[in-house]
């Protein structure tokens, strides 16, 4: 008996907890690999990286266009390493730049044509394994688990001390 389960036994009702969350990070850590991989063979096809998907996804997402501090915040990356995405999906002329009159030192990033197409063709080509989830899930619970995750991914209340 391991000291885990030694406290499990205990009655404490924390240790249940916490194991009882670890198993589900751990679920949802083998969720993610497998959700990450089926993408990754779809998006290969189309020459673009996970990471640019995700840029591309989170400028489809602002219609208004974005900036890349909101990008960062978004994907949890660096400036740096928005910046570096975003002039490479540029001269692919998938992204588009206009900066705004009140501040005209900021770039708003929005999609181009090829970039809205190459989006809609990556969706195509998601479209058989996206209609074997509905039939495995059906809409109602794909759209819980959708709100779930989204409050399981929510920023804790920033005024929470880290531990």
């Amino acid at each position: 008996m391991n000291a885990l389960t030694a406290r499990e036994g205990s009655g404490s009702t924390d240790s249940g907890s916490v194991e009882s969350w670890a198993e589900l990070l751990e679920s949802l850590a083998g969720c993610n690999r497998r959700l990450r991989e089926e993408l990754a063979l779809h998006l290969v096809r189309r020459g673009l990286s996970e990471g640019e998907f995700s840029l591309l996804w989170s400028c489809r997402s602002w219609p208004g266009g974005v900036h890349q501090a909101q990008i960062a915040e978004r994907l949890r990356v660096s400036t740096a390493a928005v910046s570096q995405a975003v002039e490479h999906l540029r001269t692919r002329e998938l992204l588009a730049s206009r900066r705004a009159p009140p501040d005209r030192r900021r770039q708003y990033w929005t999609l181009t044509p090829q970039g809205e197409a190459l989006l809609r063709s990556v969706l195509d080509d998601l479209l058989p394994w996206v209609r074997d989830q509905e039939e495995r899930f059906g809409a109602r619970n794909r759209a819980e688990l959708q709100r779930l995750v989204s409050l399981l991914a929510a920023r804790p209340d920033a005024n929470r001390k880290a531990a």
